[in-house]
């Protein structure tokens, strides 16, 4: 991974491996003497009193809450990774437009692998019909028109998708 990068931001649905991938590259990044900060959608959404929901307007709020935390963070010189669903292809281009630096990796996966590895338990009820606003099944996840990198997590493990992403 070359910098100068300001930041960078690893989205994808639910299990597709964001956070995986986000660690790695934080404790990489930091054993080559990079400041850095992870900054994962779901310890975010438990930093703050209000709570916000699922629904696609409370997922856009989500979404400015990560993208204000990550412009403070490198104001001070640290290096946020940002591990994050950010369904819509609006908000992350007008981020990509504001910050220079900024990389974005986009994890691709088909459902069938994600219901495989979903450990939150919210593909299938939602499948079902029991469970709503999930990204992927009734909340449309813009596929990233211009990501810096592109991987299929359901042919790569986690450490072949790391190389790809360090390189």
């Amino acid at each position: 991974m070359k910098l100068p990068i300001t930041s960078i931001w690893i989205t994808g649905l639910s299990s597709s491996g964001k956070t995986t991938l986000a660690i790695k590259l934080v404790q990489e990044l930091r054993v080559h003497g990079v400041p850095c900060v992870l900054l994962d959608g779901n310890e975010v959404r438990d930093i703050f009193d209000k709570k916000l929901g699922y629904d696609e307007r409370s997922r856009k709020l989500q979404t400015k809450r990560v993208q204000n935390l990550a412009r403070w963070i490198t104001r001070n010189k640290i290096l946020p990774v940002v591990s994050i669903i950010n369904p819509f292809e609006e908000d992350r281009e007008k981020y990509r437009r504001e910050r220079s630096g900024y990389f974005e990796i986009f994890l691709e996966c088909d459902i069938k692998t994600l219901c495989t590895r979903d450990n939150k338990n919210l593909y299938a009820p939602a499948l079902r019909g029991e469970k709503k606003n999930v990204v992927g099944i009734d909340i449309d996840f813009e596929t990233p028109r211009t990501p810096d990198l592109s991987l299929d997590t359901a042919k790569l493990d986690a450490n072949e998708a790391f190389d790809k992403a360090w390189v």
